[in-house]
């Protein structure tokens, strides 16, 4: 795990300098967001992360966090494109837990929540290991980006974010399809996505959120 496994303020380093803006302080961590698009998957992908520290974990303490951070999600997202249009979303929910109960890291190593266009993401951190479900099939053009986002959260451990051909051959054919639709319809439907998005605000900080 390396020394310091339950810094808050390394992860949150790590994932700022992957783009991330904190847009929440809580006691026990922070919220934080980013919008980027990838070009290799020909879409954009809006992840929220949640790191917490906690001293004993069960179960049922992560049961909820889907829910609540869906709802976090759309309390801070101020973009303008709707999920499934070339855009989806990636929640991420991290504990790091000075002890943890072994059906709670049982539920993190076999759990991922899917949504249209979403996913959900719970990671275990204790001093010997990190739970999760690494790669599930839905989502899996992703993963490599989500699994760079949690490797900053869960590790503070910054490394290139990777591609995959899965990722890249769906990227392709996404591509090819807005090219058809736009020229069918006289390029409204890009034009349309690019001046939404290029008119968002950007995301606010905790500071002024």
């Amino acid at each position: 795990m390396g020394p310091a496994p339950f810094d808050l303020h390394r992860r949150q380093q790590a994932l700022e300098e992957i783009g991330f803006v904190v847009v929440e302080k809580l006691p026990d961590g922070f919220v934080a967001m980013r919008r980027r698009w990838h070009w290799d998957v020909f879409s954009r992908l809006t992840t929220l992360v949640r790191v917490r520290r906690v001293q004993q974990l069960a179960k049922d303490d992560m049961q909820g966090g889907y829910t609540e951070l869906l709802e976090r999600f759309r309390e801070h997202d101020n973009g303008r494109i709707p999920r499934g249009f070339q855009h989806a979303w990636a929640l991420v929910d991290v504990w790091l837990a000075e002890a943890a109960e072994a059906d709670a890291l049982t539920y993190g190593q076999a759990t991922v929540k899917k949504g249209f266009a979403q996913t959900w993401h719970p990671v275990v951190v204790t001093e010997e290991r990190v739970a999760m479900q690494d790669g599930a099939f839905y989502g899996r053009a992703f993963w490599p980006k989500t699994r760079q986002v949690i490797d900053a959260a869960a590790l503070a451990r910054q490394g290139p974010e990777q591609g995959s051909l899965l990722g890249t051959f769906a990227g392709f054919f996404m591509a090819i399809n807005a090219a058809v639709v736009a020229l069918m319809c006289c390029g409204i439907p890009v034009l349309s996505w690019i001046a939404l998005a290029s008119t968002e605000p950007r995301i606010a900080p905790a500071s002024q959120s």
